[in-house]
């Protein structure tokens, strides 16, 4: 009876088993699937870290999810530019060698991770500085014989170039003051001939259309102007034979276009439809046309990850090829004179550098050589005809100081020194929290931080919160904010609160965010007026806002009650009037920073 007893319930338990075991793996899988979505699409890089953690812990026996969890760790922690990744990467080779795909995989990362950076600039190489208008901001162009740089000169929003030798400048087009007109351009390129300038024009009718405009005098042009189909136009190059202008085109329904427009005739060829807009991850950074006017090189991020690649499309739209892919983000900066070599700019070194890749007939020819790293905070603005390669630096720098001061007097006890060392030159908008233990502050990483047109200078894309007892920082990737900054701790310094400008919906919003488990919450959002300052209540009940009214011209100080939502005005002034709003310790004052735009 026993042995037919345990003959019977051999094989039930084996079966328990398998279900056991079938079930664990589809738990993994699932996770697993869970985190990626975490990582790529969210690009909530922390959260991701967290659940292939979890994976590993809780399903060591999934070989497969557990190796690859360990992977995609490590190349989590590459995209925030920490040395973590390495050991992320070693753990892959030394516990999960029998996964062999995935280990050689993070051999590869490995490799490229630890090899030398330090390469030798070419001989020759020359960087000079150039005296130019202050105004310049890298949305021009150098003039293919290298005598002029074409600018907006924000003083009137007019297009305007500026004489290399001698610093001297002049207006192509005369809109008037500020006063008189909202009108500006943007993008400008130089024609083959140095004759004629292509650019963007920011209409009386609040959209984009593309222009050309001769040195001559000759008043502007338009070549394309469509409210209903096109709504921003990004101007990019010009063809060889001076016919034809390459462009990108926002279209209303959130599609981006690779355009040639006709100089001639005004006639318009989509080349190529790239996808769905997203400001500051789906636009291309920078786009030229070879020298032959074969091919086409520009940027885009893949389809798994916001970092992006470079590719090479033909000019009549026919093929396409990958030209550099890399987990690093990558852009091109333009075409060398000779056709035969590319320059572009990558971080993959932990800063953004110079690069080169050699092609031939639309192929890459060999791996990309670096040129000169740590180039800092850059706008392309193209290539003479004799191989002198111009960019803008922004130096836009940020860092945050401490100084110790007597509050009686105001005396200065100890000179003010950096706070911060990590990301130098990328970290802002600090906040102490009321109970004195943390400094909260934003932190600009990665390329896309830094030349974005979309990016706030004066924001980040991580929220720190320093331990002052323990110096240590702790990083938040809040969900669904990827402009903000401007962080205040509630009183109870429990939460902080943040603004963020949504591009892609055209709005600023404020949100809370849970200072232990970055959890987002949103206070207010605003389609109409803009959302600036802001200041928690020192009982924590409402939050005073600065509030921009555009229908009447008018800058507000708002209190909004966090509960119902209802809002007080306190104080209002003239839209030329900035001010930011601090709460006195008792909670019964404000005080007041203003200052006006001349």
């Amino acid at each position: 009876m026993n042995r037919r007893t345990a003959f019977i319930l051999l094989p039930i338990f084996a079966l328990v088993l398998m279900t056991y075991e079938c079930r664990a793996s589809s738990q993994a899988s699932v996770l697993f699937e869970k985190a990626k979505f975490t990582m790529v699409t969210k690009g909530d890089l922390h959260g991701a870290i967290e659940l292939f953690n979890e994976i590993i812990a809780e399903y060591p026996g999934e070989r497969e999810y557990a190796a690859k969890s360990q992977l995609y760790i490590g190349l989590c922690y590459e995209k925030q530019g920490k040395q973590q990744a390495q050991k992320a990467y070693q753990k892959v080779i030394q516990e999960y060698a029998d996964q062999r795909d995935v280990a050689a995989e993070a051999r590869t990362r490995l490799a490229a991770l630890e090899r030398p950076v330090s390469a030798p600039e070419p001989k020759g190489m020359l960087v000079r500085s150039v005296s130019v208008d202050p105004n310049v901001g890298g949305l021009g162009e150098i003039s293919p014989d290298g005598r002029f740089i074409s600018f907006v000169d924000w003083d009137t929003g007019d297009l305007a170039i500026q004489e290399t030798a001698t610093g001297k400048k002049r207006r192509l087009t005369d809109k008037g003051t500020w006063e008189e007109s909202g009108e500006f351009a943007l993008f400008s390129r130089w024609s083959p001939d140095g004759k004629q300038i292509a650019y963007d024009w920011y209409n009386e009718h609040e959209f984009y259309d593309l222009r050309v405009i001769g040195l001559d005098g000759s008043k502007p042009r338009i070549l394309y102007s469509n409210a209903e189909e096109v709504t921003y136009v990004q101007t990019c190059d010009w063809f060889p034979d001076g016919r034809q202008i390459l462009a990108l085109f926002g279209k209303k329904d959130s599609t981006i276009q690779i355009v040639s427009v006709s100089s001639a005739d005004n006639s318009r060829r989509v080349i190529k439809v790239l996808s769905t807009l997203v400001p500051g991850k789906s636009w291309p950074e920078n786009m030229s046309v070879s020298p032959d006017g074969r091919y086409i090189v520009y940027d885009f991020p893949r389809e798994d990850s916001p970092e992006h690649d470079i590719f090479l499309l033909a000019a009549d739209g026919s093929r396409e090829i990958p030209l550099v892919e890399h987990p690093a983000y990558d852009f091109p900066l333009g075409w060398a004179p000779d056709g035969k070599r590319i320059l572009f700019a990558s971080n993959r070194t932990g800063t953004l550098g110079f690069w080169l890749v050699r092609v031939a007939d639309g192929k890459p020819q060999g791996a990309p050589e670096l040129v000169m790293q740590n180039i800092g905070d850059i706008r392309p603005m193209g290539f003479t005809r004799k191989g002198s390669f111009y960019f803008y630096n922004l130096q836009r720098k940020f860092d945050v100081y401490t100084a110790e001061l007597d509050p009686e007097t105001g005396e200065i006890l100890v000179p003010a020194k950096k706070a911060i060392q990590r990301f130098e030159g990328s970290n802002l908008t600090p906040d102490y929290s009321p109970d004195g233990k943390y400094l909260a502050y934003t932190s600009r990483r990665g390329a896309l931080a830094l030349f974005s047109p979309h990016m706030r200078p004066d924001v980040g894309d991580v929220l720190c919160v320093r331990s002052l007892e323990t110096g240590k920082d702790r990083e938040i990737f809040p969900e669904g904010l990827k402009n903000f900054g401007y962080p205040r701790w509630s009183p109870d310094s429990r939460s902080i609160f943040v603004v963020n400008w949504d591009y892609q919906k055209d709005r600023q919003g404020i949100y809370r965010i849970d200072a232990q488990t970055g959890k987002v919450t949103r206070v207010v959002t605003s389609e109409t007026g803009g959302l600036y300052w802001h200041e928690c209540s020192r009982d924590g009940k409402a939050i005073f806002l600065v509030r921009r009214d555009e229908t009447k011209n008018l800058r507000k100080i708002v209190a909004r009650d966090l509960e119902t939502g209802m809002e007080t005005e306190i104080y209002c002034a003239p839209d030329s009037e900035r001010f930011y709003v601090f709460s006195s310790p008792d909670g019964k004052r404000l005080s007041l920073i203003s200052s006006t735009r001349g």
